[in-house]
């Protein structure tokens, strides 16, 4: 994190009233590693490749061979079962009972029973933190750069910035630490609400910030106007959030601070007024929003539906063959990964990649396990899946 935003954040706060933010805590990961045994893959994993061209749905119980996706960057299907974490073409046995995964750059950081946070990176497996409690979250940046979670007394972010030097720190710095509980305004923990492309967006109990997790050019912490908690803000992605206002949700753009003389930078303003947004989706508590932001797909819902940032319009991709579809990730800006079952008891379920443009589903990994069993990256542990 660099100097100016630590000293940008601390006027804020003195400015308007806000805790303190703690820049300084650093918290470093232990010395234990982990290590990784590859695999041959097995008959029940295949590359995953989005859609092209397709007019009708393909959900065929077997693996699939894609032709290549619109997305031009589709990352890999990733879930994990048992200590074995399935990406694209790649088991990884990382010794661990895996709990919850996000993908990062290069590898993954999980959480294991004991509520350890792990980075998984490398050939390696090592320790980074803890997570709070069993049903603490972990979160990450659609590019893979950043991760987050709450530890119980500060939010921790990987990878570690010094504030004062514009590059990584020392490897031995695994992680920021941003604030202590007891000084929050409030007298409650702060809130993580999302992390999106170098930005971290949390709650600490009066209003909603935003700060940088790692060195970035544009970058703000302010006190924003019609955020009354800290369950407003249900994604991120550029500059772009995914807010719950009126009853439903709508996206509206985030107000980060420009760069030092580009436009806008002298008239910028340090807060914004959801107050007044309507929903342009009624009825929905939660969603994801793509990469690029132009669309977002409901959570917590029956259906699987797909809805446009700008108009709100809705799509329902096909899944024919399987009784519930669940999505839990972006793999790209056009592409989508689901859980899918046939039952509703906990047999095995698939995992499929949907497009948004074909509104098509397809059958990337058949069978992977019993639905309890099957860990999605999407930094959610067993008890909220």
């Amino acid at each position: 994190m660099t100097g100016q935003l630590r000293t940008t954040l601390h006027a804020r706060a003195d400015e308007l009233g806000a805790g303190e933010l703690d820049l300084d805590a650093i918290v470093r990961g232990g010395e234990r590693r982990l290590r990784r045994r590859r695999v041959a893959v097995a008959g029940t994993v295949a590359s995953v490749l989005a859609l092209v061209g397709v007019a009708t749905a393909l959900v065929g119980r077997d693996h699939s061979t894609h032709p290549r996706p619109t997305d031009q960057d589709v990352r890999s299907l990733t879930y994990a079962v048992g200590t074995v974490i399935h990406s694209g073409s790649s088991l990884i046995d990382v010794g661990v009972q895996v709990q919850a995964v996000v993908r990062v750059d290069g590898g993954f950081v999980f959480s294991g029973p004991d509520r350890t946070v792990y980075l998984e990176q490398g050939g390696d497996t090592q320790p980074l933190g803890r997570l709070a409690d069993s049903s603490s979250p972990l979160f990450a940046s659609d590019d893979g750069l950043v991760a987050a979670w709450w530890d119980g007394e500060s939010i921790q972010s990987w990878p570690g910035y010094h504030p004062s030097r514009s590059g990584p720190v020392p490897t031995d710095d695994k992680t920021n630490s941003f604030g202590v509980a007891r000084t929050w305004p409030s007298g409650s923990p702060p809130h993580v609400e999302a992390v999106s492309d170098g930005h971290l967006w949390f709650w600490d109990g009066q209003d909603t910030w935003t700060t940088e997790v790692r060195p970035l050019t544009t970058s703000a912490g302010w006190k924003d106007s019609g955020f009354t908690d800290g369950q407003m803000i249900r994604s991120a992605a550029g500059d772009k959030l995914l807010i719950r206002v009126g009853g439903g949700l709508a996206v509206i753009r985030a107000n980060l601070l420009p760069a030092p003389g580009d436009p806008g930078w002298a008239d910028w303003e340090p807060g914004t007024d959801v107050s007044s947004v309507p929903a342009s989706v009624p009825d929905v508590s939660d969603g994801v929003l793509s990469p690029d932001g132009e669309h977002w797909f409901a959570t917590g819902t029956s259906r699987f539906v797909v809805f446009d940032s700008a108009s709100g319009d809705r799509q329902a991709p096909s899944h024919d063959g399987f009784l519930q579809v669940t999505p839990y990730a972006w793999l790209g800006d056009d592409t989508i990964a689901a859980v899918a079952r046939t039952t509703t008891d906990d047999h095995d379920v698939s995992l499929l990649t949907c497009q948004v443009s074909s509104k098509t589903c397809r059958v990337a990994a058949s069978d992977v396990g019993p639905h309890g069993d099957v860990v999605v990256a999407n930094g959610l542990p067993a008890e909220r899946r």
